[in-house]
């Protein structure tokens, strides 16, 4: 007998329809793909609902311990402890902080789908944060301040300098300024 997976966590979690601090689903790893980062190894996960599967980056020190040690293998079954999302080039993605070991499985459970733009419910309009509104932060149901990303700070993305559009003429000075004369 299967165990028995959160039914549409996946669409639950990446649309925003519920406070990711009191939801805890149970998914399956459907695989593992280690991904080399700037001085660590990361992970991605496929993970279903058994309806949808989705990647997944793991950013826990806890569960790239279990994945390096065999504790997650594919169909293994696990409870998402706790887990944030976070948005870029305009996708919702699903980040795992910490996950618990339910079972190991031997088989694919369902028939899941990708999850993508054209399946995705419309993200809901209320925050699900439990801190004050502030008009000047965005609705995005993250805690002001705190990002999943800061025990990371090797492979955050670095703000793109500055672009300016020079005239062709003011081009060609800035490279004259650059040339050393003899």
């Amino acid at each position: 007998m299967a165990p028995e997976l959160t039914p549409n966590s996946i669409t639950r979690m990446l649309s925003g329809s519920c406070n990711l601090d009191d939801f805890h689903p149970i998914v399956q790893v459907n695989a593992v793909k280690s991904c080399a980062g700037a001085g660590s190894e990361k992970h991605k996960l496929l993970v279903s609902d058994g309806t949808y599967f989705t990647t997944v980056l793991s950013v826990g020190n806890s569960i790239h311990q279990m994945i390096t040690d065999g504790t997650v293998t594919r169909f293994t079954i696990v409870k998402v402890e706790r887990s944030s999302t976070t948005t870029a080039n305009n996708r919702n993605l699903l980040l795992f902080l910490d996950i618990s070991v339910v079972t190991q499985h031997t088989e694919k459970i369902g028939n899941p789908v990708r999850m993508d733009e054209s399946n995705m419910p419309a993200p809901t309009t209320t925050s699900t944060a439990t801190v004050p509104y502030s008009s000047n932060l965005p609705n995005t149901g993250a805690v002001p301040g705190w990002s999943p990303w800061h025990h990371l700070p090797h492979i955050l993305p670095q703000p793109l300098p500055e672009q300016v559009d020079y005239p062709s003429q003011g081009h060609q000075e800035v490279r004259h300024q650059n040339v050393v004369q003899f």
